[in-house]
């Protein structure tokens, strides 16, 4: 409920700063409202005590007045001034009034709590400070004059309802607190999502893939993936209609190899493949079987969008040699023609073989 009030009427939400604050507030006057209400009702009714129904209808318009101060003229600190000075009247009342009897002094034990709540560290400590001079002067004043206080019930009934007012605080923070971890760690959790997520096709990033590889202590196939003549669809359909291509690319990509692969985005009009299997021949069969739907997919330029790829075997312990080999091999098949695998399965210094997917034939070449 108080959420939907500080988004109806102050257009705030939970990841707001001073939400917390607030909440806690807003809480605390309807709390004590709806507590002088009943208050004012059994005067009125039944005890009939002119001063006390005096005492609670001011209070009730203070408490109304302060939310007020909130809602309508989002006067936040004026609202927590003004309910705190009520709560420190009505407590130093009760204690001029009643003085060492029935444990009435133990009420000032919940100002300082309520002062660092709602006012906030700052400016609690200062009037935390003030009152405790205040109090001070109170009990020093009535040395010699207050008589021993014996133990009563209205003693029991108010040490117990000090004690609640306190360990409802202390959950009220404790609960707010939780919420604030929570929310911190959701919003940590979606940057780094963000961080690790290519915002136009959808697919994980290059930093996301060369954290897996970095981390990585097996042999794995890998490919690198760059489409023929992207600058010409740029030039000749725009940009925007590049874009189009690239998002429906990766997913074309993504559903061709399903579970089976990482995708990812390397940067430009480059892809990336890590292949979780460890059979070389499916791992040839889908990337030759993805190159091909990709060959025959209808991009609605008028003509193919085809890719040259370079792939092979990454190994953990030659991380930036295996990456080199595999670059190698990707740029050899941009040579050899469009639509060209080239494949490096050999050791790293070793000449790549090469396969079109048109051809569906594999020819093996070796330099000396």
């Amino acid at each position: 409920m108080i959420s939907r009030i500080l988004h109806q009427y102050l257009h705030i939400d939970t990841s707001h700063p001073e939400y917390r604050h607030i909440a806690i507030l807003l809480t605390s006057i309807l709390v004590v409202a709806f507590g002088m209400v009943c208050f004012l009702a059994l005067n009125i009714y039944r005890m009939k005590n002119p001063n006390i129904i005096v005492a609670h209808s001011i209070s009730l318009t203070i408490c109304c007045i302060s939310l007020y101060l909130i809602l309508k003229k989002q006067q936040i600190f004026t609202a927590s001034m003004l309910f705190l000075l009520m709560i420190t009247g009505l407590c130093s009342i009760v204690m001029v009034m009643i003085g060492n009897q029935s444990y009435a002094l133990s009420i000032a034990l919940v100002i300082p709590v309520i002062s660092i709540f709602l006012l906030s560290f700052k400016w609690g400590v200062i009037y935390s400070t003030l009152y405790f001079m205040a109090f001070a002067w109170l009990c020093t004043s009535h040395l010699g004059i207050w008589q021993p206080a014996t133990f009563t019930k209205i003693s029991i009934m108010q040490l117990t309802s000090i004690y609640v007012i306190l360990f409802a605080m202390a959950c009220a923070y404790e609960f707010s607190r939780i919420e604030s971890q929570k929310r911190l760690k959701e919003t940590n959790e979606k940057l780094k999502d963000l961080a690790f997520t290519d915002m136009l096709t959808g697919l994980k990033n290059r930093r996301h893939l060369e954290n897996i590889l970095l981390s990585s202590t097996d042999e794995q196939f890998f490919a690198m993936i760059d489409i023929d003549d992207f600058k010409k669809i740029n030039d000749l359909h725009g940009h925007d209609e590049g874009d189009r291509v690239l998002h429906r690319l990766a997913q074309i990509m993504n559903q061709s190899l399903g579970e089976s692969s990482d995708v990812v985005r390397w940067g430009g009009e480059e892809f990336a493949i890590l292949f979780h299997g460890d059979s070389q021949e499916d791992f040839i069969n889908e990337i030759a079987t993805m190159q091909e739907e990709i060959a025959h997919y209808d991009f609605g330029l008028n003509r193919p969008v085809t890719l040259s790829i370079g792939a092979g075997i990454f190994y953990p312990i030659k991380h930036k040699a295996s990456l080199l080999a595999i670059d190698n091999a990707l740029y050899q098949a941009k040579d050899s023609g469009k639509n060209c695998l080239k494949f490096s399965f050999e050791q790293l210094d070793q000449s790549p073989f090469t396969f079109h997917s048109h051809s569906q034939t594999h020819s093996r070449s070796h330099t000396p």
